[in-house]
């Protein structure tokens, strides 16, 4: 709880402090949640947003709500609706780790397909291949937008789904 007018401007070096802080006092890694200021009637909704920031967080371990975009819109949809959405997209990768971790690295690393082919430990035809596998399984080519952003979703919610199993 902070009495700034704004979240932001909470220093990063207060934050960082407080982290290092409980780790070495408690030997545990230690993230941070910022939820909107709120009037102390409304607390409850800054401590949600703040759960919210944690639960969609990154490679980051200081989330701030307001930071959030796509994430807020993805946070009400239903687990029931998302396990669905991955059967539709994603279902048949399922059982192929390979090909998992293939799209996870496509999405993490941009359009630059060497780039991905050197995170995987892969010769780029290798890639090439694997992508082509991805769209002849799913029926989404990681190519285009419109099913990139299919793929983003469906791994974005497995990732979801595997965290909190």
């Amino acid at each position: 709880m902070h009495t700034l007018h704004q979240s932001k401007q909470i220093k990063p070096d207060f934050l960082k402090a407080i982290q290092h802080n409980c780790e070495n006092n408690f030997s545990i890694e230690f993230h941070i949640g910022i939820g909107d200021l709120a009037a102390s009637y409304e607390l409850y909704r800054s401590y949600e947003q703040a759960l919210t920031a944690l639960h969609y967080s990154t490679n980051s371990r200081i989330s701030y709500h307001t930071d959030l975009q796509l994430e807020l819109c993805l946070y009400d949809i239903s687990d029931e609706i998302k396990k669905e959405f991955i059967s539709r997209t994603i279902g048949d990768l399922m059982d192929n780790k390979q090909l998992l971790e293939t799209l996870k690295a496509f999405l993490e690393n941009g359009s630059s397909l060497q780039k991905i082919a050197d995170t995987l430990f892969i010769h780029i035809n290798t890639l090439h291949y694997r992508l082509s596998k991805i769209y002849q399984m799913t029926g989404l080519d990681p190519k285009r937008f419109k099913d990139l952003a299919n793929l983003y979703l469906a791994n974005m919610f497995l990732e979801e789904h595997t965290m909190f199993s």
